[in-house]
């Protein structure tokens, strides 16, 4: 993929992302109510069960924030990549591009609060389900590709590569079991498996983060080590905003997710500043 190639989808992911924050402020005075008053239906508590024994209280209103708060992270992401790492090549970057657009599919959680006024069809719940899990498994996946370039795998052709690990995601996302009849505490639908989910994207960051100490020391950049630290903080910070039903957490994850984000893009920026 040319350098122009790239620029022209950083430009539509970031048009995409605005566009989702802007219609999400547009429609607040109708969504904020429902998320206020569905967050108290949920038929379970979402994330791990050992959070209700850590975090007890939950805040109706969190969700609502944790959706804009993706949708901002995505908007501040893609501009810096487009800003900063216009001119790179980096193959790190290119996959680092796929997870900060992932943030932007959070916007199909509004489908489940939205169906109590339209009556919209299960069907569309379903198929916004599907495209959300698609989204969060795409992101993760881009990662541990980004680990995988950094431990020292070439290729000419990086969209290719990253190709099985989207045909992978997608398999997954449409085989899924979802009950659309149910949700958790951060007005997310159940999908099934979901603790197994948890337990993957938990080992991977730290395969990721691996892999970019491997890197480190096949290269002999330091800049990999704390890269590899900011991946993990990402993940799982991604993983912690998107199911926050108290406040305190949605105030860790987004500061795992600066904190990730700065490790990650700073030291890969010394790295490449002159590609």
């Amino acid at each position: 993929m040319i350098l122009l190639q790239r620029t022209s989808l950083i430009k539509f992911g970031l048009a995409f992302s605005l566009a989702a924050f802007a219609g999400i402020l547009a429609i607040s005075p109708k969504l904020i109510p429902l998320f206020e008053s569905l967050t108290p239906q949920a038929s379970q508590r979402a994330g791990s069960p050992a959070r209700a024994l850590f975090f007890k209280s939950t805040l109706d209103i969190v969700p609502y924030f944790s959706l804009l708060a993706a949708l901002i992270f995505a908007c501040i992401m893609l501009f810096c990549i487009l800003y900063f790492f216009e001119n790179t090549s980096s193959p790190e970057i290119h996959c680092f591009e796929l997870f900060a657009f992932s943030f932007a599919f959070e916007i199909f959680r509004v489908v489940l609060p939205l169906k109590n006024i339209y009556m919209l069809s299960p069907f569309y719940l379903m198929t916004a389900e599907r495209c959300l899990a698609f989204a969060r498994l795409t992101g993760i996946f881009a990662l541990f590709a980004a680990g995988l370039f950094a431990s020292g795998i070439e290729t000419k052709r990086k969209e290719i590569f990253l190709f099985p690990f989207c045909v992978a995601a997608l398999i997954i996302a449409i085989r899924m079991p979802i009950d659309i009849y149910s949700f958790d505490t951060s007005l997310s639908s159940i999908f099934g498996f979901s603790k197994m989910f948890h337990a993957i994207e938990f080992v991977l960051a730290i395969i990721t983060a691996s892999s970019f100490f491997v890197g480190a020391y096949l290269t002999g950049s330091r800049e990999y080590i704390p890269a590899g630290g900011g991946v993990v903080l990402l993940i799982l910070g991604k993983t912690m905003l998107q199911t926050a039903d108290a406040l305190v957490l949605l105030i860790i994850s987004i500061l795992m997710i600066i904190t990730g984000f700065y490790l990650f893009c700073n030291n890969l920026r010394k790295m490449y500043m002159w590609m």
